[in-house]
This record gives C-alpha cells, sequence and structure tokens, in this order.
C-alpha cells in the first residue's frame, strides 16, 4: 500500500509540475506584459482570469485547496482515525498545499489587487506556516497512525529502536559507544532554534560514524542500514528532550495558521460567490 501511495504522490507531482511548465511555456509573452496591454495579445481571452485556461486552472487550484480540508477532518474525527496512515494524509495535504496556491497565481495571470490580493497572501501566508508545521510535526514521536506518543508507547518506541539497530553480539559495544557520543547533545540550548542546532549538530556527527562502522568491518547495505537506524535513535532521544518545546510552538503555530486559512477560505467563497452571480464570461 505505501509504494501504491507513493507512485500516486509521484505521478501527482509530475503531472502538476509538466502542467505548470506547459502553461509558463505557452503563456510567458502573455503574463510578462503590463496589464493594459494584455487585452491586445492574442492568448488574453485563454489565459486571462476567466478565459478558458484561466478559469480552469483556478477551478483546479480552488479544488486543491477545498482538499487540504480533508486532513483536518481525517484528524479530529474519531471514526476516521483509521482510515489509512495520518501521514499519508498528510502527504497528500502537503501536495494540495504547493499546487493549490500554484495554480490560483496563474488563474490571477499574475494581477493581484483588492479582496482577492488579501486571499491570495493568506494563502502564501498558510503555505508557508505548513512547511514550518510539516517539521514540527516530523520532530513529535508519533505511532504508525500517527497519532502522538503516550509516555509507555514512547518508551516502547525507543527499546525497539535501540533493539533493532545491532544484530550481531560482537557490533553491541560499538554501536553502544556510538550512541552515546550520537546523543550527547547541548541541552541548554532551549526552543526550537536550540533543537534545530542540535539536528544540525547530529548530521554532522554521522561523518564520524560512518567512519568508525568502516573500521569495524560493516559495508554496503549493512553499513548503511546501522547508520539510518543509529541515526533515527539519536534523533528521537532529541526529539523526546524537546517534545514540551514541539508542543508549545505546534500550539502557536496552531493560533497563526487558523486565521489565514480561515480568511483565505472566506474571501475564496466571497470571490466565487460574485463571479458566479454576475457571469462569467469565459470566450
Amino acid at each position: 500500500m505505501a509504494r501504491i501511495h507513493r507512485f500516486v504522490l509521484f505521478s501527482l507531482y509530475g503531472a502538476g509540475s509538466l502542467t505548470l511548465i506547459w502553461v509558463f511555456s505557452k503563456a510567458a509573452s502573455f503574463y510578462i506584459l503590463p496589464h493594459a496591454e494584455r487585452p491586445f495579445h492574442e492568448l488574453y481571452r485563454v489565459f486571462r482570469p476567466a478565459g478558458t485556461w484561466g478559469l480552469s486552472l483556478g477551478v483546479v487550484g480552488t479544488v486543491l485547496m477545498l482538499l487540504l480540508l480533508l486532513y483536518s477532518v481525517r484528524k479530529r474525527f474519531r471514526f476516521l482515525r483509521r482510515l489509512g496512515f495520518l501521514s499519508t494524509w498528510l502527504n497528500y495535504h502537503i501536495f494540495c498545499g504547493i499546487f493549490g496556491p500554484l495554480f490560483i497565481l496563474l488563474h490571477t495571470s499574475f494581477k493581484l489587487g483588492g479582496l482577492v490580493a488579501v486571499s491570495f497572501w493568506s494563502m502564501v501566508a498558510v503555505a508557508l506556516s505548513g512547511v514550518l508545521g510539516r517539521y514540527l510535526y516530523s520532530q513529535i514521536p508519533r505511532s504508525s497512525l500517527g497519532n502522538e506518543l503516550d509516555e509507555a508507547e514512547t518508551l516502547a518506541k525507543s527499546r525497539k529502536l535501540a533493539q533493532d539497530i545491532a544484530q550481531k553480539r560482537e557490533d553491541l559495544p560499538l554501536i553502544g559507544s556510538l550512541l552515546n557520543e550520537l546523543t550527547q547533545f547541548d541541552r541548554k540550548a532551549r526552543g526550537i532554534m536550540g533543537l534545530i542546532k542540535n539536528a544540525i549538530g547530529l548530521h554532522s556527527k554521522m561523518g564520524s560514524v560512518h567512519r568508525k562502522l568502516s573500521e569495524h568491518g560493516l559495508h554496503g547495505s549493512e553499513l548503511k542500514r546501522v547508520k539510518r537506524r543509529l541515526f533515527r535513535k539519536a534523533r528521537f532521544e532529541i526529539n523526546l528532550f524537546y517534545l514540551a518545546d514541539l508542543n508549545k510552538v505546534f500550539h502557536y503555530w496552531h493560533v497563526i495558521h487558523r486565521p489565514f486559512a480561515l480568511i483565505m477560505y472566506l474571501i475564496m467563497i466571497v470571490h466565487i460567490g460574485v463571479a458566479l452571480a454576475f457571469g462569467i464570461q469565459v470566450v
């Protein structure tokens, strides 16, 4: 199932990227014109906001922005919690959050003003804050279904990560030494900046880990496997140390993210309602 989702996501990203490239290649000469000169361009009726392609891009972008809401629905209703992994829903949520604003930007033909500008920049704020939110989400220890781990589950996962690293008894002393090295981080650095600092430090230590494992006789896929699991275990311990900070920032992130999303959707509804009420002349 995971492979199917990866294939679907790869296909969606590919189709979205190719569509954007095609639109830019066809309409670049139209987009770079001053607004006053655009009505005289041969592609005006095609790529203007109410044009055949311009309107279609707006519809697709709007649908993608509405599909963003499915992730929130899946996360909040208990009866949906067994309907696929939350991380999988999040991956589709991110796809919609990336390509929805891009399609809507093309729909506007880069002409922003009035309420549309407020909605667009709210959408940009939602997308950019979503990048931070994705980072925070990935740092909080979670189950395979995407739910935050309780204390017992956290301890069980920590033990499982430690047990999975070394399969040979003779490797255990070295593994223990490397784990101790990787989990020695700056505990005085607090907050998200402290987490980022120590995450960067963890990455920088992996070169030394690679060298020591190679000298121990590990090579190829076995070396990669042990390195990957050592890294996961060390990152897990760092994230546990910063869990309170992560949850605090995640709370404030919602305070910022939700109002921009609400403004975006309200103005989107007004914009669509006005367009339908007064009619859309496509050709």
